[in-house]
């Protein structure tokens, strides 16, 4: 959630339509960032107030990995609200700050007169952890004006001098290295036959690896994996998206899977070896675990020398299977992971674009109102330049209409999606009343599992969730290649990891007599209207809902883990790039597939004809036919 509010203010500060611009702030938009920050959506509810008060922050000073990583974070945030237009004192949140800072000096101070040392395991002295939740609260007042981002940039500044040293040593994974592909076209990835997920179990905890990678940072190889946990029971826990009782449906559809935060409470350790040769003691097994959102964990595991050498070894006729175990160090109800491996594999031919979809889910109700819409969607993509496909689904109903697809290799289908992780998964996404059913819970792990498949095989990304969306370039209709666009934007931008997209909502009356989806729905919102010339809130409403991040493009090989709407680099100083909507942007056909006109209910009405798209309609009908012949 501060992560949403802080992309808020972010694309607030964009001053123009180009996307690398980043200027001064025109009025009205701080007189509209001033109002959002005095808003609850800014300061936060009584809810996560509550959970604030609740959180155990005496853990972050007995690990002082914890803290770096908080710092961090920190660091970011502090950036990002500076580019955003800085301080807002106005609010009084200076005063907020100096008071938490000096509580923490003075609790500094005291203790070390009492014990004379630095202070490490806060939790065992009992004054001192209901001191330090104290200080953690000095900006949780309900009627304090201090923000979630400020309460977490104070407590950042002020916890560190309480913490142990961290050990000494350069970081790794080396924090400014992008990721390079092996040489010689090596590549590594998970054995597991067919379904391509490996389970495995730790305790009463199950560890799913959705995708591997090892890629090159810096000068050494790392072994990167992709996972989550979940409990041996029929729970799973879950992020609701909560619509208000008034949309019941909405609040069990946008339901999404979390691993268990207990695994974030261990630290995990790797075991790398070749099947049945144990590398010597004392060989360096260590690991760095994130979780960026929370969906999945990635842990990035060192080589051992010797296999370090063995994958990079210039000429090497065969490469190791390499054999993997994650070893937890904590609570003994934590288990040895038994061990995963990782096959060489044959490198695919080098693509320049590839795309990911969302699981999708009921497909013969979609083609019952458009036909052929699938195929279409893919043949108008290709048209774009976007090579292959990585289709997933819920239920199997797509395996008919990607079939030829696949056959003819522009398309990996993974149907099933939710079943491949787990059966319960699977159960609440498609065996539930339809009304309690959560098509969505296993989507983040397939954004993370689709972009680590194409690791080291494609430069770029796309990330689109269904059929109804469609890249739409208004400025180069008919001669967008997407390879060449996205060189240029590197180029100009050599930084840049991610490239966001915005979308624009498309729908109104039906065409009477339609020859695809394009031609179906020519009517859409106009957001430039209310950007530009609407009143203040329908402005706010427009940047908020349609001009914010909605798909995304990627460098796989530098992408740590996916959202829904956008994805996280891997390194520092690795660029997000907002991408202006006449360059490129998601034309959103809101009312495919629904009953009703959402597009009338969730932005008042698409009303502004625009037949920009229907260029590609002639060519995508003569794919679709040739391929019927």
């Amino acid at each position: 959630m501060l992560l949403f509010r802080l992309r808020n203010l972010k694309r607030l500060s964009v001053a123009g339509l180009g996307h690398d611009v980043m200027g001064p702030v025109p009025p009205e938009v701080l007189d509209e960032r001033r109002r959002y920050l005095e808003s609850e959506d800014w300061r936060g509810g009584a809810q996560e107030l509550e959970s604030w008060r609740k959180a155990p922050w005496w853990l972050l000073l007995g690990k002082p990995q914890w803290l770096q990583a908080l710092t961090f974070v920190a660091r970011q945030v502090d950036a990002l609200l500076g580019a955003a237009g800085g301080d807002w004192p106005a609010l009084g949140e200076l005063e907020e700050l100096a008071l938490l800072e000096a509580q923490m000096a003075d609790l500094h101070k005291a203790w070390l007169a009492a014990r004379g040392a630095p202070l490490h395991k806060p939790a065992e002295a009992r004054p001192l952890a209901e001191a330090l939740q104290s200080l953690a609260l000095a900006g949780a007042r309900p009627e304090a004006v201090l923000s979630p981002a400020r309460r977490l940039l104070a407590l950042a500044k002020a916890l560190p001098h309480l913490a142990p040293a961290a050990a000494a040593g350069a970081p790794w994974p080396p924090p400014r290295e992008a990721g390079r592909p092996l040489p010689d076209g090596r590549l590594y990835r998970l054995c597991e036959p067919e379904a391509g997920i490996a389970h495995r179990r730790s305790g009463q905890a199950e560890l799913h690896f959705v995708a591997a990678d090892v890629a090159l940072f810096g000068r050494q190889p790392l072994v990167e994996l992709v996972w989550l946990a979940t409990s041996d029971d029929g729970c799973v826990m879950m992020r609701v998206n909560d619509a208000g009782p008034e949309h019941e449906h909405h609040t069990h559809h946008y339901s999404y899977a979390h691993t268990l935060p207990a695994s974030h409470l261990l630290h995990w350790r790797c075991r790398v070896q070749e099947p049945g040769r144990a590398e010597p003691a004392g060989t360096d097994d260590g690991a760095v675990t994130v979780s960026l959102s929370g969906f999945t964990s990635v842990t990035a595991c060192r080589l051992p020398p010797r296999l370090a050498a063995a994958v990079l070894a210039p000429g090497a006729a065969t490469l190791p299977l390499l054999e993997i175990s994650l070893v937890p160090d904590g609570p003994a109800s934590w288990h040895t992971s038994p061990p995963l491996r990782l096959c060489p594999v044959p490198r695919p031919p080098r693509r320049r674009v590839s795309a990911c979809s969302a699981p999708m889910f009921d497909a013969g109700r979609l083609h019952r109102l458009v036909p052929d819409a699938l195929e279409d969607w893919v043949n108008y993509h290709r048209l774009l330049g976007i090579e292959h496909f990585t289709l997933f689904d819920v239920d199997g109903s797509f395996e008919p209409y990607v079939r030829e697809l696949a056959r003819d290799g522009l398309v990996t289908y993974r149907g099933h999606w939710p079943r491949e992780i787990s059966p319960k998964f699977d159960h609440l996404a498609t065996a539930v009343r339809r009304e309690q059913r959560r098509p969505l819970i296993a989507n983040m792990q397939a954004f993370d599992a689709c972009i680590f498949s194409y690791r080291q095989v494609s430069d770029w990304v796309v990330v689109l969730h269904n059929v109804e969306e469609w890249l739409h370039s208004p400025s180069l209709l008919g001669s967008l290649n997407l390879a060449e666009l996205l060189g240029r934007w590197a180029r100009e931008v050599p930084s840049a990891a991610v490239f966001e997209l915005g979308q624009e909502p498309m729908g109104g009356p039906r065409a009477p007599r339609p020859r695809s989806l394009l031609s179906t729905w020519l009517r859409r919102l106009g957001t430039e209207r209310f950007l530009e010339g609407g009143s203040p809130a329908e402005a706010w409403r427009a940047e908020m809902h349609h001009s914010k991040a909605f798909a995304y493009i990627v460098d796989p090989l530098n992408i740590l883990q996916a959202h829904e709407n956008t994805a996280q680099p891997r390194a520092e100083g690795q660029a997000i790039v907002w991408v202006a909507s006449e360059q490129l942007r998601v034309n959103h056909y809101l009312d495919f597939g629904s009953n009703r006109s959402r597009c009338q209910e969730l932005t008042g009405g698409c009303m502004v004809f625009d037949g920009g798209i229907l260029w590609a309609e002639e060519q995508i009908i003569s794919m679709r036919q040739r391929r019927k012949k």
